[in-house]
Formats: C-alpha cells, sequence, structure tokens
C-alpha cells in the first residue's frame, strides 16, 4: 500500500490505538511512514496495544491533504470516495482479506465506511472482528451506537465495546462507562462507569480522564472531590481535549477549586475555542464582553458567538442575535437579531425564546405581534425563565394582548419572586401595595421591595425608600429613607433623585442643603421627570 493509503485508512476514523496483534510488517511501515511526515504521530507499547498518542486523527488527514498525498483516492463533489476508487483500494486488500488475513479485513471495512457504505462496511468489519481485530469490534459497537447502517442497539453496542475493551481498549472502556454513566442500553451505575472511565484514564486517553474527572466534580460513584477532578482535567486538557480545556478555563473564571484568574480562564478558553469547541468558543466571546481577563471588546465577542452559533449552540444564537438587535459589536439589524434568536427559540432555549417574543412585542425586524410575542413569552416561562415570568405578569396586569387578570400576573410575578428575581419581588410588592388582585398589604410589600432594593433594584430601592416616608408597612424614617432614596439615585433613577432632593431642601433625615436639593431635583428634570420639572421652577 502507498503512503496516500496510510494516511487514508489511519486518518479516516478516529483511530487511537492499533492492537500489536494485529500490526503486521506492513501496518508497522505504514505507521513508520506517518511519523516520516508527521512526527507527532508517536506510539508507547503497554500491555499488547500500541496506543496511539497523537490522538487527533485529523490532522494526519490535514497533513495527507496540504501535500497532494490523497491524489489516488478521488472524492466526488460531496466529499466521499467515488465508487471506481473505493473498488481499486478495496482490490488491494481483498486477496489477503479473502485469505483471512483479519488487519486486511478490517481496511476494506474502513474504506467503504468512509465512503458511507455502511452494509458493507459491517460486513467486513464483523470478518475481522470475528477473528479478535480490536479496532473492528470497537467499530462495530460504534456503529451500533450511532446507528451507523443499523438501527441504534444501545445493548448490542455494549456487547462489541465489551470485546474490545477486554484487550484494553481505552476507547471502547470509555464508551463502556458513557453507557453507565448515562443508562443506555444498562441500568445507570456510576461505580461502574467510574471504573471503566477509570481503565480509559489509566492508559492515557483524555476522553476517560474528563470523564472520570467529571464523576469527581459531581461526586458521582465516589466522594466529590474537587482536587482529584481538576487534576484529570488537566491531564486530559495537555493533551489537547477541547472539551477538558473548557472545564479549566471555567474553573479558572468562577475560581473554584482554583484561585480565580481571568486570565488563565482565557487562555485555556482559547484553546478550546481553538480547536472549535462550541463551548469554549461561546464562554471566550463572554470574557470579551463583559471584559474579564481583557479589555472589554464586544467585536470579538460577537465573533466567538457567531463561531458558536454556527454551530448550532443555542445560547450563542440567543446572544449574537441580542448583539444585533442592541447594536453590540456589530451594525444594528433586526433582521439577523430575527433570525438568530428564532434558532435560538426552535431549539427550545428560553433565553431565546424570551428575546424572540421582545422582538415580536416591539415591532423589532418583523411587524408587531403581541399574539406571537406572549406565546414566545410563555414558552419561556413555563421553564422557569424569571425575565420571561416577570413579562409575562406585566402583559396580565396591564390587558395588553390579553385580557387583564391581576390573578395571573400575582402567579407569575410569585414564579418569578420565588426565584429571587428582584424585578419579579418589586412587581408582586406592587400588586400588594395598590391591592390589585387582593387586599392592599404594605407590610407584604415593604418586605418584598426590601428583598429587591437588597439585589440591587434601583426602583425598589426607590420604592421602599418612599415607604419609609410615608410610615406605609415600615415605621416612619427618614433617615432609612435617605440612605435608600440615595442607593437608587446613585444608579440614576429619576424618582429618587426628586424625592432625595425634597428631602434636603427640607432638612428631612439629612441636613438642610438646598444647594444639594437643586443639584438632584435638576439631575431628574434632565431626565424629563415631570415633578422634578415643576420644583426646578419654584426653586427659582
Amino acid at each position: 500500500m502507498e503512503l496516500t493509503q496510510s494516511f487514508r485508512l489511519i486518518g479516516s476514523m478516529d483511530i487511537e490505538e492499533i492492537p500489536c496483534d494485529h500490526v503486521d510488517e506492513h501496518h508497522v511501515i505504514y505507521w513508520e511512514d506517518i511519523e516520516n511526515v508527521f512526527p507527532g504521530a508517536k506510539h508507547v507499547k503497554k500491555g499488547n496495544v500500541c496506543i496511539n498518542m497523537m490522538r487527533d486523527s485529523n490532522r494526519i488527514r490535514d497533513k495527507a491533504a496540504t501535500e497532494n498525498l490523497m491524489e489516488d483516492i478521488c472524492t466526488d463533489t460531496k466529499g466521499q470516495v467515488a465508487p471506481d476508487d473505493i473498488q481499486e483500494a478495496v482490490d488491494q486488500h481483498r486477496e489477503a482479506a479473502d485469505q483471512g488475513d483479519s488487519t486486511a479485513q478490517y481496511n476494506i471495512g474502513v474504506l467503504y465506511f468512509d465512503a458511507q457504505e455502511y452494509s458493507q462496511a459491517m460486513i467486513w468489519y464483523r470478518k475481522a472482528a470475528d477473528q479478535g481485530h480490536v479496532m473492528a469490534q470497537y467499530n462495530i459497537g460504534m456503529m451500533y451506537h450511532e446507528a451507523r447502517g443499523v438501527s441504534r442497539d444501545y445493548a448490542e453496542s455494549m456487547t462489541w465495546y465489551l470485546k474490545a475493551a477486554n484487550q484494553e481498549h481505552a476507547a471502547a472502556q470509555h464508551k463502556i462507562g458513557d453507557l453507565y454513566n448515562s443508562g443506555l442500553g444498562v441500568q445507570k451505575n456510576y461505580s461502574q462507569a467510574m471504573a471503566w472511565f477509570r481503565k480509559s484514564a489509566e492508559q492515557g486517553d483524555p476522553d476517560g480522564q474528563r470523564c472520570l474527572g467529571v464523576l469527581y466534580y459531581n461526586g458521582y460513584g465516589a466522594p466529590k472531590d474537587l482536587a482529584r477532578a481538576i487534576k484529570l482535567f488537566l491531564q486530559a486538557a495537555k493533551q489537547e481535549d477541547a472539551k477538558a480545556q473548557r472545564i479549566i478555563g471555567k474553573l479558572y473564571e468562577q475560581g473554584e477549586g482554583v484561585s480565580q484568574d481571568y486570565t488563565q480562564a482565557m487562555a485555556w478558553l482559547r484553546k478550546s475555542a481553538d480547536q472549535g469547541d462550541s463551548d469554549g468558543q461561546y464562554y471566550l466571546g463572554h470574557l470579551y464582553y463583559r471584559g474579564y481577563g481583557t479589555p472589554k471588546d464586544h467585536t470579538k465577542a460577537a465573533e466567538w458567538f457567531l463561531k458558536a452559533a454556527e454551530q448550532g449552540k443555542a445560547s450563542a444564537q440567543c446572544m449574537i442575535g441580542m448583539m444585533y438587535g442592541g447594536g453590540e459589536g456589530v451594525p444594528y439589524d433586526y433582521t439577523q437579531a430575527m433570525a438568530w434568536c428564532r434558532k435560538s427559540a426552535e431549539q427550545g432555549h428560553a433565553d431565546g425564546q424570551r428575546a424572540l417574543g421582545a422582538l415580536y412585542f416591539q415591532g423589532h425586524g418583523t411587524p408587531r405581534d403581541l399574539e406571537k410575542a406572549i406565546e414566545w413569552f410563555l414558552k419561556a416561562a413555563i421553564q422557569g425563565n424569571a425575565v420571561a415570568q416577570c413579562l409575562v405578569g406585566l402583559l396580565f396586569e396591564n390587558g395588553e394582548g390579553v385580557s387583564q387578570d391581576y390573578t395571573q400576573a400575582m402567579t407569575w410575578f410569585r414564579k418569578a419572586a420565588d426565584q429571587g428575581s428582584s424585578e419579579g419581588q418589586r412587581c408582586l410588592g406592587c400588586l400588594y401595595y395598590f391591592g390589585n388582585g387582593m387586599p392592599k398589604d404594605y407590610v407584604k410589600a415593604a418586605e418584598l421591595f426590601l428583598k429587591s432594593a437588597e439585589q440591587g433594584d434601583a426602583v425598589a430601592q426607590y420604592l421602599i425608600g418612599s415607604l419609609y416616608v410615608n410610615g406605609e408597612g415600615v415605621p416612619h424614617d427618614y433617615i432609612q429613607a435617605v440612605a435608600w432614596y440615595q442607593k437608587s439615585a446613585d444608579q440614576g433613577e429619576p424618582n429618587a433623585q426628586r424625592n432625595l432632593g425634597v428631602l434636603y431642601y427640607h432638612g428631612d433625615g439629612t441636613p438642610k442643603d438646598t444647594v444639594k436639593a437643586k443639584e438632584l431635583i435638576l439631575k431628574a428634570a434632565k431626565q424629563g421627570d415631570a415633578e422634578a420639572l415643576r420644583f426646578v421652577g419654584l426653586l427659582h
């Protein structure tokens, strides 16, 4: 076989190990050929298995493609191997395969699999697997696992993975761990999952290392052990496992098990993102968006969100949609905003559903449609999205697009408030204050306003300040009123600026200060506050 074929066979699938029992003279030559042009393809002896330490087989294929090493295997416009070329390649192995050579049989299976002729691939894999060919056994398991040319059958997949795993095939051991971890084809069993992940990890398999780390992180199958989890994540990440790199990046971002370090977070998330991991791209985008570990850069954030969105990540689709809607890092484009938010929403992403509802509500990128807005808000609210729950509550409170219904408004505000939503707490407090849908209850209103205010909600801070001024639900207390108005005014709330100015003017709860009073009232007036404008006239 020529060098082009060696790249084709070994680079065409995620082959991570080659059992030494099945490495014939030609196979060894092929690997030597690969090592000559791609020094990263190294092997170590472990038990009866040669483990391919170069985990990304696509890099071999890319190397071959860039040096025109695959000219004799032509592909059609869809990237599939043309039938004539398949037959020519198969013929090179057929004589040995017909004589029972399991490696030749396996190679024919690979050729057919790569051409998406799965039934033929299965026939030849089965011939090799029945002779104990470990990669053929693994690939049959994978075909049943992923429904390639056969009906999905996790139990049958497990059978074949076990055959390969019992020959110390690390990827098969990892796959068995996956099945036990998810309860597919077997009863969910974290102890068994841990045992198989450990076997894989101990052979240096990054998937096994990462998955074992996840079990330790969550405390599944063993007591939670964050230090051990991080050690395993790092082992996998250093082998260029994109998912592990992303996990390490998030741990540094959150300061979980390690000192919070946005620079390290960005470094690891970039490694993951550069490998095309959509989650890594999304999280890297957030670092740029927030300015963590780097100056805030909405343009770069949008670039990374877009990369993740184009791979179908719903949260990234929502983010890039909202950025188009807000003109952040990209030009204002409500049509693009609508398109991306819809993609997100149709995947069931609650924030995407809420954002799409907002576009319909505002008539941005589409004619205003309250019916559709409510439909999407409800979808998000039913999933527990607190912002959407507040929006649905407000629509029922105001009778906008639906019949006015204070009971429904209270139900949705309470759902949001019970999740700790400051807006939900404030809105629910307003219902109690005005007695909409229930008797007036200033004490309950004050309790809810205070919860919201303590979370930094500027409107709630203004409202609780007003209750202290009036002694409604709380004792009359100008000092408390001044304190809460100040917090709200500092956030730019015009009602608080105006009322705080009045307290300074009269010297209530604070020494009289007409200069300060005028300054605050003018701030509110500049925001268009009608009462503040009236006070400005009186001050003169």
